[in-house]
């Protein structure tokens, strides 16, 4: 069995607590230290307005559904960004078009071969995040950005304890994060030059990679799905390997 101080998670709470049960399942235990919690917010929706609509993860879903039921989205093509966010749409019985890689350049190239004219695209999303798809798409087509949901980072020194109780004398072999705004708020923790730079940090993106390794981790571990089943397969994987 994997030692319990070897694996982090830094997922929100809920999918942090189902990645921990599926690893646990598979005789490997964890940690878990949730930097962000999802909250939701208010937003209008004009069905009126769009031909198409892009979801950029399962948070967007969630929070767009928890204010419209999926008749609204009759008659407007339907994108994700990957196959976590996909699952979660199809399960609503909606038709979904998504790339086969998980990452905003993916579906940006998706959405190229299809063609921009007389698109006007509703781009579901939380507050902050990758900006890349808003910008690249405002350059082509009329794109307006709703926000579902933001993050709320957790208090630094409340993360920093209860790291530094499982984590006092050694590092975290692997540390699960699955975005730049998880990643940068369990780095915002660590005194200057107390960062476990030597773990092994999950990323999702080219761009998280440069922020990762800016930031003095060197060592990383790319997820190309970031449903928990995926992330557990990976971690899997690297241990049977290592």
């Amino acid at each position: 069995m994997v030692k319990v101080a070897d694996i982090l998670i830094c997922r929100p709470e809920k999918d942090a607590k189902v990645l921990r049960d599926i690893l646990i399942e598979h005789n490997i235990t964890s940690v878990i230290l949730p930097t962000v919690s999802i909250d939701y917010l208010d937003f209008s929706f004009d069905k009126r307005v769009f031909t198409d609509i892009i979801f950029t993860s399962k948070y967007a879903v969630q929070g767009f559904f928890d204010v419209y039921d999926e008749v609204v989205l009759n008659n407007i093509k339907i994108w994700a960004i990957g196959e976590s966010t996909a699952k979660v749409l199809l399960g609503k019985n909606l038709l979904v078009n998504y790339p086969e890689k998980y990452n905003s350049e993916a579906l940006y190239d998706l959405l190229s071969i299809n063609g921009f004219d007389g698109k006007k695209i509703a781009l579901v999303s939380g507050e902050g995040g990758n900006d890349f798809l808003e910008k690249t798409l405002s350059k082509n087509v009329e794109c307006k950005k709703i926000k579902t949901y933001k993050r709320d980072f957790q208090n630094p020194e409340q993360l920093l304890e209860k790291y530094n109780h499982y984590f006092h004398n050694k590092s975290p072999k692997i540390i699960v994060t699955t975005s730049l705004d998880v990643f940068n708020a369990l780095n915002t923790i660590f005194p200057i030059n107390s960062k476990p730079i030597n773990s092994i940090v999950t990323i999702t993106s080219t761009k998280m990679l440069e922020c990762v390794t800016a930031e003095g981790f060197k060592k990383t571990l790319f997820l190309e799905k970031v449903d928990n089943q995926s992330i557990c397969d990976v971690i899997k994987k690297f241990f049977e390997r290592n």
